[in-house]
């Protein structure tokens, strides 16, 4: 008994020996009880934690996408003003002041086209051209983006 055995205590009836026995039992039983309730009290918070962990990681990846159509979009808002600027410049270099001819000063001359293939397009034109070509860039950019949103 001085060792710890309380199991080890034969049952010989009604006695010291047996009521030690019986608490024994009844302190272990009560003892496996509150120890699987401690596992399980720590499995929910394992399993609290991971779940945790995965809104942590799933809340940060939406933050990195948010950031990323963010400056697609920031990006996209640049060029459209740049399209417009150029379009503003292009539309400017095409007015010319009109004049009244008069049938005694010279015959009237066809106007030429805007767009010559033969002569290399002017820097405004090359603006505006690359303007757009980054602007569909953007949209394609931004799409994907999108796209893999919606998969997720």
């Amino acid at each position: 008994m001085d060792s710890g055995a309380y199991n080890d205590i034969p049952e010989t009836g009604p006695g010291m020996a047996s009521a030690i026995k019986a608490v024994a039992r009844t302190l272990q039983d009560r003892g496996l009880k509150t120890l699987k309730g401690m596992v399980n009290v720590s499995i929910n918070l394992n399993e609290a934690v991971t779940k945790s962990a995965e809104m942590i990681r799933d809340t940060r990846e939406v933050d990195s996408r948010s950031q990323a159509i963010a400056a697609a979009a920031e990006e996209l808002v640049a060029s459209v003003n740049e399209i417009a600027r150029n379009t503003e410049g292009a539309a400017g270099e095409g007015k010319t002041p009109v004049t009244r001819r008069t049938r005694a000063s010279s015959p009237p001359t066809r106007p030429s086209p805007r767009w010559n293939a033969s002569r290399p397009p002017s820097n405004r034109q090359q603006q505006s051209s690359n303007a757009a070509i980054g602007f569909t860039q953007k949209m394609e950019e931004i799409a994907g983006i999108l796209s893999q949103q919606t998969e997720a």
